[in-house]
C-alpha cells in the first residue's frame, strides 16, 4: 500500500504543473451615438494597473461587444470610430462576487480642422460576409508579440495551455498561413505560432463559415494568416522590438527588408524571440471520510523555470513575366530550442499537522524544433475578371523532445524511481493546388483542385531506473508511421448586392491513409489503411447593416 501511495504522490507533485487558472468573467460594452447603434466601432478590453491590452474586438450591427473567459481584476472599455472622438469608460472591478456592469458608451463626432489633409486607414476589424478581418498593420498593438499571443487578443479567439484553438467556443480550427493550410495542430501548431513575429503579419482572417476553397477538416472554421509584402517601390525596411519585464526578461524582435524595382519584388523577414520564464504554485489538498472528517493532508509547493530561443527566417520573390503572368518563389525556416527545469514535493500530513511522508520530484525537459519550407507559383490573369493561380509547396519539420522526471522518498519509505524519455519526430507536407476564378456583373465564381501528402514518423523511446540502473521501457515505447493523401475540388458561387450577400458551394474531399505501429519485444505490430470520400455544401446569407 505505501508504494501506491506514494504514485499517488507523484501524480499529484506534477499536477500542479498542468494546473490553469478558470478564466469564466465577462465585461460586454454598447457603442451609440445618441440613439444611432455604432457596429463595427473598435473595442479594447485592458486591465489595471498597467492598462495592458486584454481583448480587442468589433462591436456587432447592435452595437453591443462582448468579451469572455477573463480572470478577476479591474478593467476598463477603450472606443474607437472612425468619425468619433476616442473614448475611455471609467474602471470597473471584475470577480466571482461582483460581475462587470453593461456599460454603455455615447460617441461623439471628432471635430474638423480647416486646412488639415488626413490620410485614411483600414480600421483595425472589418465585418465582413462570413468573415472578420483584423488589419494588424493598423494597430501598434501587436509590434514586440508573437502571433499567439495577438490571436488570444482577437475577438472570438481562445488558446489554452495545449496549443488547441478555438474559434467562437468551437475547438477544431485549421490555421492556414498565405491561403495555405499548415497541417499542424495542438502543441505543434503552438510552437509554430509562438516563434512567429506577430510585425510580420498583415492580416488576420477569422472565418466561422469558410467558404467551399477551404479544407473541411476540423468543422470550427478556419484561421488565415496573411504575411506582409511591400507594394512601395525602391528599398526599404522596418524594424521593431518588444521587452517583457517580469522576474525575468523576454523579448520579441524582428527585421523587414524589401526591394521593388520594374518586374522584381523582394521580401525577407526575420524575427528572434527569447527569454526566461518561471511558475510558482502553492497547492494544499485535504482529503475527507465518509463522515466529513479530514484524514489527511497534501501540501505541494512547485517551480519550474525555462528557457526559449526562436529564430525564424522568410523570403519570397515575385516576378513579373508580363502584364498578365507572374511568379513567385517563397522559402522560410524555424529553430526553436526550449528547455525547462522543475521540483515539486508533496508532503503527506496528518490532520493534526504531522508530516507522514515527502516525496519529491525533479523534471528536465528540452525541445528543438527545426523546420524549412519552399514554395513555387504562378499567377495568370486571362482578363480583369477570370485570373488563375497554381501553387507548389513543400513543407518539412524535425522535431527531438527529451524529458527526465526523479521521484525520491525524503520522509517515509518506499523506492526512488527515475524515467527519462526521447521522442524524434519528422513530418513531410507536399502539396499542389489550382485555383480559377471569375467576375460577372454581380456574380463572383471560383472552383478548383487540390493534392496533399502527408507522411510523418514518430518514435518515444522511455527507460526507467528503479535502483538497477537505467533499463528500456517496452511497455510505454512506441514506433508510429503514418502517410495520408488528399485529393479534392470545389466550386462555388457568390452574389453580392447592396446590402445583401448569397454565397453557396460544395467541395469534394477522397482521403485515403496507411498507418503502421511498429512492435517492440512487448508491443506487437500493427497495421490498418482506409479510404473515405465525402462532399461538403456550403451556404451563407448575410445583410450589411449600416
Amino acid at each position: 500500500m505505501l508504494l501506491k501511495k506514494h504514485y499517488f504522490l507523484y501524480t499529484l507533485a506534477a499536477a500542479p504543473f498542468c494546473a490553469i487558472a478558470q478564466d469564466s468573467g465577462q465585461a460586454s460594452v454598447t457603442v451609440r451615438h445618441g440613439a444611432q447603434a455604432l457596429p463595427s466601432a473598435t473595442v479594447e478590453l485592458r486591465k489595471l494597473p498597467d492598462s495592458a491590452l486584454v481583448k480587442i474586438g468589433a462591436t456587432d450591427a447592435s452595437g453591443a461587444a462582448q468579451f469572455g473567459g477573463l480572470r478577476p481584476g479591474t478593467y476598463f472599455f477603450r472606443v474607437s470610430h472612425a468619425g468619433y472622438e476616442r473614448v475611455a469608460t471609467a474602471s470597473f472591478p471584475l470577480n466571482q462576487s461582483t460581475p462587470a456592469p453593461a456599460l454603455q458608451v455615447d460617441l461623439q463626432p471628432a471635430g474638423t480642422l480647416a486646412g488639415v489633409t488626413v490620410t485614411a486607414r483600414r480600421p483595425f476589424i472589418e465585418q465582413k460576409a462570413g468573415k472578420t478581418v483584423v488589419n494588424l498593420e493598423s494597430s501598434i498593438t501587436s509590434v514586440g508579440s508573437t502571433v499567439a499571443e495577438a490571436l488570444e487578443r482577437l475577438p472570438g479567439v481562445s488558446l489554452d495551455k495545449d496549443g488547441n484553438l478555438a474559434l467562437k467556443g468551437r475547438p477544431g480550427v485549421n490555421v492556414y498561413i498565405d491561403g495555405k493550410p499548415s497541417n499542424l495542430s495542438g502543441a505543434e501548431l503552438a510552437t509554430l505560432l509562438q516563434g512567429m513575429s506577430a510585425s510580420n503579419i498583415s492580416q488576420i482572417e477569422l472565418l466561422d463559415q469558410p467558404p467551399a476553397r477551404y479544407e473541411a477538416a476540423g468543422g470550427a472554421g478556419v484561421i488565415n494568416i496573411i504575411t506582409k509584402r511591400t507594394r512601395q517601390k525602391g528599398f526599404n525596411g522596418s524594424v521593431s522590438t518588444g521587452i517583457t519585464q517580469g522576474r525575468y526578461t523576454k523579448t520579441n524582435n524582428s527585421l523587414n527588408l524589401a526591394w521593388r524595382r520594374d518586374r522584381w519584388s523582394i521580401n525577407t523577414g526575420y524575427s528572434l524571440n527569447a527569454g526566461r520564464g518561471f511558475t510558482h504554485i502553492d497547492a494544499l489538498r485535504t482529503y475527507y471520510n465518509a463522515a466529513g472528517a479530514p484524514v489527511s493532508l497534501v501540501e505541494q509547493p512547485s517551480q519550474m523555470n525555462g528557457n526559449n530561443y526562436t529564430h525564424n527566417l522568410r523570403a519570397n520573390a515575385d516576378f513579373a513575366a508580363s502584364s498578365r503572368t507572374s511568379l513567385y518563389f517563397a522559402a522560410n525556416g524555424l529553430l526553436l530550442k526550449r528547455t525547462s527545469d522543475g521540483n515539486n514535493s508533496a508532503e503527506w500530513r496528518q490532520p493534526g499537522g504531522a508530516i507522514d511522508s515527502i516525496l519529491r520530484t525533479e523534471s528536465n525537459t528540452a525541445t528543438k524544433w527545426r523546420n524549412g519550407g519552399l514554395g513555387l507559383g504562378l499567377r495568370h490573369a486571362f482578363s480583369s475578371a477570370r485570373n488563375l493561380s497554381v501553387d507548389l509547396d513543400g513543407q518539412w519539420y524535425r522535431m527531438q523532445g527529451d524529458q527526465f522526471f526523479a521521484n525520491g522518498v525524503v520522509l517515509g519509505t518506499g523506492n526512488a524511481q527515475a524515467y527519462r524519455s526521447d521522442a524524434p519526430g519528422a513530418l513531410r507536407i507536399l502539396s499542389a493546388r489550382a485555383d480559377y476564378s471569375a467576375r460577372l456583373k454581380a456574380w463572383n465564381f471560383e472552383t478548383g483542385a487540390r493534392w496533399a501528402g502527408i507522411r510523418t514518423d514518430n518514435e518515444v523511446r522511455y527507460e526507467s531506473d528503479e535502483g538497477a540502473g537505467w533499463r528500456s521501457d517496452a511497455g510505454r515505447s512506441n514506433h508510429f508511421l503514418y502517410e495520408e493523401r488528399i485529393g479534392a475540388g470545389y466550386g462555388s458561387a457568390e452574389w453580392k448586392g447592396r446590402k445583401w450577400t448569397l454565397q453557396g458551394g460544395l467541395r469534394f474531399e477522397a482521403t485515403s491513409y496507411d498507418a503502421r505501429q511498429l512492435g517492440n519485444a512487448i508491443v506487437k505490430d500493427s497495421a490498418f489503411s482506409r479510404s473515405y470520400s465525402s462532399l461538403f455544401p456550403t451556404m451563407l446569407l448575410s445583410f450589411e447593416a449600416d
